[in-house]
């Protein structure tokens, strides 16, 4: 349908169909009427199909799947552009992502480690960290902060802001051994302050109750919280809804979910 009206397809996680892509793709095209037709196979059978002048079809996946899982026939019929989180970036925001990224191997790195065998790396301390946390963040609190124009130091801003992001997902056991790094005793003392008594990490119904707040309540939260703690049970959520005065909470396993579309679904 989307072929022959000349809608963009975007297609994002669904490996099971990028197979199917060849017919689509073959661009050995019939001209009937001043249309062009491609013959897909539908079974055992072939129709052709019109292809509208303005379809398009894009495949999202990353670089790494591509090279080493696709087909190279597809890898060969498909235009590739690779697109990372700093293409989207101005040069001052480049900037600040260097001196973020600066600050995150002196936040993880001991003043006592000498080996780079037995030493703490980023994804160590922050959780969840890849190679474009610094990015996504600077580019969060930026798009937060670009309504506001009574700030004297715009740049110091969003690097301040990104630091406490990162520090909010920072391990506990990480900000106790700021001590033993190059950060200066003020930054240490502020950091560790902020972690432990602003922002919210001794325990869930604290977490979500500061994330419920009416003023909080502009926009969704989609948060991924990871804790050594036991799973939750029934019991846990009667304990909840009183603490966090929320009715509606509901508790979900990922195993009685078959697929991650009956997953999404449900929430």
């Amino acid at each position: 349908m989307c072929m022959e009206t000349g809608q963009t397809v975007v297609l994002l996680n669904l490996q099971n169909l990028y197979e199917s892509l060849y017919d689509a793709l073959n661009q050995y095209y019939v001209s009937l009427g001043g249309q062009k037709y491609v013959d897909l196979g539908l079974g055992t059978h072939r129709v052709k199909c019109r292809v509208h002048k303005n379809f398009r079809l894009i495949v999202i996946e990353e670089k790494e799947v591509v090279y080493t899982q696709f087909p190279i026939p597809l890898i060969n019929r498909l235009e590739k552009h690779y697109l990372d989180i700093n293409t989207v970036l101005k040069n001052e925001g480049k900037e600040i992502v260097k001196k973020l990224q600066e600050w995150v191997e002196v936040f993880v790195s001991l003043k006592s480690q000498q080996t780079k065998t037995n030493r703490y790396l980023p994804t160590d301390v922050f959780i969840g960290y890849h190679s474009d946390t610094c990015s996504s963040v600077v580019l969060q609190v930026t798009e937060k902060m670009k309504d506001e124009s009574d700030i004297s130091d715009p740049q110091r801003r969003v690097l301040d802001e990104a630091k406490f992001i990162m520090l909010n997902c920072a391990t506990p056991d990480s900000v106790i051994r700021l001590d033993g790094t190059k950060l200066s005793d003020v930054e240490t003392e502020k950091l560790t302050q902020i972690y432990f008594e602003e922002q919210k990490h001794r325990s869930l119904a604290d977490f979500i109750t500061s994330h419920t707040r009416p003023e909080e309540w502009c926009h969704a939260h989609f948060t991924e919280v990871t804790t050594f703690s036991r799973q939750l049970t029934a019991g846990d959520i009667k304990q909840l809804q009183n603490i966090t005065e929320l009715c509606d909470i509901k508790l979900l396993s990922l195993q009685q979910f078959d697929t991650e579309h009956s997953f999404l679904k449900e929430i």
